[in-house]
């Protein structure tokens, strides 16, 4: 997900030389099986699940960026069996790459792939960017709160309409609104009662001086 655009950029040149044979000179890109492998229940490949919720996240924000990404599939809905057919690696054969534990219990990346929400932390002096995307795919009216730790309580920040795929943009303005925690939550047919459908959580730092480019996802 780090590479689409050297992905895309050796596709475009097997494409000029006849190596692909294509209908445009520009193809689009669909990722079709996207997944990243948990431990548990696979004990010699995979990271956390914890890990496996934000990079689900991470991967939907790089995917909406790129304007040539037309689909991204998550793979899978539910855990393979694991099979044990040998030593290493084939000890935890199959795949568990699920949003859901092969009992069907939810794995924590679940909510992430319905309602993703990351912050990028670029060094811009207007702030971090933050975006999420409201799952199905349409229009939603959403509330972005901010936790106000004086009062303990998610105050409103910002009340946005996604675009047609259900994403959102919001660039925070630097200094202290540019830190502490954000959520996002998805409002009602009134548009100002918050459903239950409550994003992760990110939390923001500000930190001096010049920065490299931070994706965040939410917890």
């Amino acid at each position: 997900m780090g590479d689409l655009g050297r992905l895309l950029r050796v596709v475009d040149r097997l494409t000029r030389s006849g190596r692909i044979r294509a209908t445009r000179r520009r193809l689009p890109l669909r990722i079709t099986e996207l997944g990243f492998q948990t431990s548990p229940p696979d004990r010699f490949v995979g990271v956390s699940p914890a890990r496996q919720k934000r990079y689900v996240q991470k991967a939907a924000f790089l995917a909406w960026q790129h304007p040539r990404v037309a689909t991204l599939t998550q793979y899978q809905w539910a855990d393979e069996h694991v099979s044990h057919i040998g030593t290493g690696a084939k000890r935890y054969a199959g795949w568990q790459s699920g949003l859901h534990f092969l009992d069907g219990r939810p794995k924590p990346a679940l909510a992430g792939f319905a309602r993703p929400f990351v912050a990028l932390e670029d060094g811009s002096r207007a702030g971090a960017v933050l975006w999420g995307q409201a799952r199905a795919g349409t229009r939603h009216r959403i509330a972005v709160q901010r936790w106000r730790p004086a009062s303990r309580t998610w105050r409103l920040r910002q009340r946005l309409t996604t675009d047609a795929h259900g994403g959102w943009t919001l660039r925070l303005a630097p200094g202290a609104d540019g830190r502490g925690r954000f959520r996002y939550a998805v409002l009602g047919p009134d548009g100002v009662t918050p459903t239950r459908a409550v994003s992760g959580v990110i939390r923001l730092t500000r930190r001096p001086g010049p920065t490299t480019p931070r994706l965040v996802a939410a917890r």
